[in-house]
């Protein structure tokens, strides 16, 4: 089973740039909003494997 993290990291990389300014602007903003839910998802796991020892 994938993890989270890796899951998130290839819809990252599928996003098209977009053609117009207006679809650039939205593009970006959802790198950022997927970026961070990346860097939760890997806090989180981070955080699951400590509870586990």
């Amino acid at each position: 089973m994938q993890s989270l993290c890796d899951v998130l990291e290839k819809t990252l990389l599928q996003f098209g740039r977009g053609e117009t300014a207006e679809q650039k602007t939205r593009n970006q903003k959802n790198l950022v909003h997927l970026r961070k839910m990346i860097d939760a998802a890997m806090l989180a796991e981070k955080l699951e494997k400590q509870n586990r020892r």
